[in-house]
C-alpha cells in the first residue's frame, strides 16, 4: 500500500496504470510458473520418482504447452500496445525489485538449523 501511495503522489495521471501493469504481468508470471511446475511434476512422475496424482489435468500435456504458449503470446501482443509496454516495464521492474528484496533479505538471515 505504501508503494501506491508513493505512484500516486509522484505521477497520480498514471498510478492506477502502473499499478494494474504489476497485477498483469504477475498474474502471467505466476499462472506461467505453475504450468512449468506441472510440467517438472508430470516429469518426475513419469520416472517414478513421484506418485501420480488422482486429478488428471484434461489434454495434458498438450493442454499445459498450449496454455504456457498462450501466455507467451499474451506477452509478446503487450510490446504492441502502449499501456501493454508500460505494464510490461513496470513488471519487470517490480520483480526485480522483488528479487533483489529477497536476495537482500535472505542473506541477512541465518541457516534454518543455526539458530
Amino acid at each position: 500500500m505504501v508503494v501506491g501511495v508513493i505512484v500516486n503522489v509522484i505521477d497520480p495521471d498514471h498510478a492506477f496504470s502502473y499499478i494494474t501493469s504489476v497485477s498483469t504481468v504477475g498474474i502471467i508470471v505466476i499462472w506461467g510458473t505453475i504450468l512449468v511446475c506441472h510440467m517438472a511434476y508430470r516429469k518426475k512422475v513419469a520416472s517414478g520418482a513421484l506418485p501420480a496424482s488422482d486429478y488428471r489435468v484434461p489434454g495434458a500435456p498438450v493442454t499445459t504447452w498450449a496454455a504456457l504458449a498462450f501466455l507467451v503470446l499474451v506477452l509478446i501482443l503487450l510490446f504492441f500496445d502502449a499501456d501493454g509496454r508500460v505494464a510490461l516495464v513496470v513488471g519487470a521492474v517490480w520483480f526485480a525489485a522483488v528479487g533483489i528484496g529477497y536476495v537482500a533479505s535472505s542473506r541477512r538471515r541465518s541457516p534454518v538449523g543455526t539458530r
